[in-house]
C-alpha cells in the first residue's frame, strides 16, 4: 500500500490520481457527467488541476523509459545513436525530461495543446538543464505538424483526450519519418 500511495518513483504509484479526482473540476462534475458521458476539456480546467495532473503519467514513463522501449527490437540502439523523438500530449514534460536524460543523443520534442502545461514544461526542462536538446510545441494534437519528422512518437495515455482521434492518428503518421515507430499508452 505504501508503494501504491506514497512511492512516487515506483512504476506502481497511483497516489497522484487522488489529488486529481478530489479537485473541484472532477469532484463537482463527476456525479453529473458520469451518467451523461459529458466530457471535460482541458480548457475548462484550472491551472491548479493541470498542475496536479502533471504527475499522474510518471508511472507510465517509469515503466516505458528505458525498459519498455528496449523491448522494441532495435529501437534502443537507434535511440542511443540519436534521433528526433516526440512525446505527444507531453503535459508538464515529466516524460520529455525522462526521455532526454535516457537518450542523450536524441532531440526530444514535447507537444501539448494546453498553454499552461507548456509553461510548466518549459520550467521543468530548464530546471533539468535540457533546453539545448528539447523543443516544446504548444499545439492541439488535431493540428500538430512536425518538420522535420521524428523517428519515434510516444503517446502517453492521451488519445481519450482528443476530440478527433482519426485526425490525431493521421498527424502522428505524418510526424514519423519513413520506418519510424509510434507507441501509445492509451
Amino acid at each position: 500500500m505504501a508503494t501504491l500511495l506514497l512511492d512516487r518513483g515506483s512504476p506502481a504509484f497511483v497516489g497522484g490520481v487522488f489529488l486529481v479526482t478530489e479537485a473541484e473540476e472532477m469532484f463537482t462534475r463527476f456525479e453529473t457527467n458520469l451518467p451523461t458521458g459529458a466530457r471535460m476539456w482541458w480548457a475548462d480546467t484550472s491551472h491548479e488541476w493541470i498542475t496536479q495532473v502533471s504527475g499522474t503519467g510518471t508511472p507510465f514513463y517509469t515503466r516505458l523509459v528505458p525498459a519498455g522501449l528496449s523491448r522494441v527490437p532495435g529501437l534502443a540502439a537507434e535511440l542511443e545513436a540519436g534521433y528526433r523523438l516526440v512525446d505527444t500530449a507531453c503535459g508538464a514534460a515529466v516524460g520529455v525530461v525522462k526521455l532526454a536524460r535516457s537518450y542523450q543523443q536524441c532531440t526530444v520534442v514535447g507537444v501539448d495543446g494546453d498553454p499552461h502545461s507548456i509553461e510548466l514544461a518549459r520550467t521543468r526542462v530548464a530546471e533539468a538543464g535540457l533546453a539545448d536538446r528539447v523543443e516544446l510545441l504548444c499545439s492541439p494534437l488535431e493540428d500538430m505538424s512536425l518538420i522535420p519528422p521524428a523517428r519515434v512518437v510516444i503517446n502517453n495515455i492521451s488519445m481519450h483526450e482528443c476530440r478527433d482521434i482519426d485526425r490525431v492518428t493521421e498527424n502522428v503518421r505524418h510526424a514519423l519519418e519513413p520506418g519510424g515507430s509510434a507507441s501509445t499508452g492509451g
